[in-house]
């Protein structure tokens, strides 16, 4: 009997080893997957303030350039301030043909003449939308 006795703490059952396999193999799973919730909400909240700080600078370039101009129009979503271009090609505000980008990820855009130099002006992303209305000077 003291041989059975003295023997039989020596090691783990295979059953043992097998559970704690398992117990831990349930730990890794629910971290990883906490891991990847959280960047993936991470990165929403990233794209949601990326899109939103893109809307404002458009709609503050757009307000700044009809502000300040003295002919305006806006036909077949191009926008024509002083005989220069804005319009968007592939998500992205563009000034004038052939030059550098103003903001990118704008969904679009639209200026409305309401009359006796008022305009209303919307712009759209992913994540926000902006509608104004500004006097010109």
């Amino acid at each position: 009997m003291q041989n059975l006795m003295r023997f039989r703490h020596k090691g783990y059952v295979l059953m043992e080893v097998f559970v704690w396999m398992f117990l831990i193999s349930v730990m890794f799973i629910c971290f990883f997957d906490m891991l990847i919730f959280n960047s993936k909400f991470y990165f929403n909240i990233i794209d949601s303030m990326d899109s939103r700080i893109n809307t404002q600078i458009a709609m503050e370039f757009l307000i700044d350039k009809i502000t300040n101009s003295k002919n305006i129009s806006f036909q077949n979503g191009i926008l024509y301030v002083d005989g220069k271009k804005i319009y968007l090609n592939k998500d992205v505000l563009i000034y004038e043909y052939g030059s550098t980008p103003v903001v990118d990820k704008i969904k679009n855009f639209t200026v409305l003449d309401l009359g006796n130099g008022l305009y209303e002006i919307s712009v759209e992303s992913k994540h926000d939308f902006k509608k104004i209305i500004i006097q010109k000077r």
